[in-house]
């Protein structure tokens, strides 16, 4: 009796485990992503250390997703933000070159993040 017991508490811990496990996942937050690339601005506006700055927090921003649907969120923040604040999409493709990072979607804001692999 013992034994059907614990092997019914032992079932019930696994299946909440199961159910809790994708809510633990980390999601792409567009409030991490746009707090990290609000640094970029100051770039172009001569702010020392913010070059350096803009790039880890760049490489940081990129190397969230893990997997498509992660990807396409990504691309949804970052063309968000960049409609939102009216950034020059050209200038953030010469600065992800400057720091040496390859974005994996279009830049501009008519960027279609469900294409994104």
């Amino acid at each position: 009796m013992a034994g059907s017991a614990t092997l019914k508490l032992a079932f019930s811990v696994f299946i909440c485990v199961a159910m809790v496990a994708p809510l633990a996942e980390a999601a792409i937050s567009c409030d991490v992503v746009g707090d990290r690339l609000a640094i970029c601005g100051k770039v172009g506006q001569g702010v020392p250390g913010s070059l350096e700055e803009c790039c880890s927090n760049i490489g940081f921003v990129l190397s969230l997703p893990q997997n498509q649907a992660d990807r396409q969120a990504l691309c949804a923040c970052v063309i968000a933000y960049g409609r939102k604040h009216n950034i020059d999409w050209a200038a953030v493709a010469r600065l992800a070159r400057v720091c040496g990072k390859t974005v994996f979607f279009p830049l501009g804001p008519d960027t279609d993040c469900s294409k994104v692999k």
